[in-house]
């Protein structure tokens, strides 16, 4: 049985960081050598020149650790001046295509997205039928209003589960949709009276099941 060390070294002075763990592999290298303890066990000796050997990859790699966080800094400085760029432009393409659209199909027609205008008091649609049609494999909408009066509306529709940004909007303004193109799952649809103006609060949603 090997005999306790009568006497330690300060290990945690050495595993503060890797900086100093690699400062005290060169003083190591330079120091052992010329000790007694080095030169008088072969295993103690290779267990230091070992260590010595294992310092020199540390500084490398912590060199090019340094080099690559100074590129990645740049690199963020560079970005953000260019989104600081593209948020000025963005401001004033806004702008010129709000002064020149008329309706929200104007607006959308340049590939930006309208902002809903919810107008109080238009009249809800009153219920939705959702449906699966197995033979076409389409989802067949119909909007529902509580009088006989002409309606034109707006249809959205998202995968579950939603979330602030799954809703898509249908082309158009009937209150018929056939919507071709959606694979199994469960499906939300919500509907909002339009016109001219903006748009009443959303009714729904309402769940349909493609299989």
């Amino acid at each position: 049985m090997a005999a306790s060390p009568k006497v330690r070294i300060n290990r945690g002075v050495d595993n503060a960081s890797s900086d100093a763990l690699v400062a005290r592999a060169e003083t190591v290298g330079t120091a052992a050598p010329s000790s007694p303890v080095y030169t008088g066990n072969s295993t103690c000796k290779a267990a230091i020149d070992e260590f010595v050997a294992s310092g020199p990859p540390v500084v490398a790699a912590n060199k090019k650790v340094t080099n690559l966080e100074q590129q990645l800094v740049q690199a963020r400085n560079d970005r953000d001046a260019l989104v600081q760029v593209c948020t000025s432009a963005y401001v004033a393409a806004c702008t010129q295509v709000e002064k020149h659209s008329v309706t929200q199909a104007d607006v959308e027609s340049c590939g930006f997205v309208a902002l809903d205008i919810v107008k109080k008091g238009l009249l809800l649609p009153t219920a939705i039928l959702a449906t699966y049609d197995r033979a076409t494999g389409d989802i067949l909408i119909r909007v529902k209003y509580g009088d006989k009066k002409s309606h034109q509306c707006i249809v959205e529709i998202s995968p579950t589960p939603v979330g602030s940004t799954t809703y898509v909007r249908l082309e158009g303004y009937g209150l018929k949709r056939t919507v071709p193109g959606y694979g199994p799952g469960t499906y939300e649809v919500h509907a909002a009276t339009a016109n001219a103006g903006g748009r009443s609060d959303w009714f729904g949603p309402v769940a349909v099941i493609v299989k």
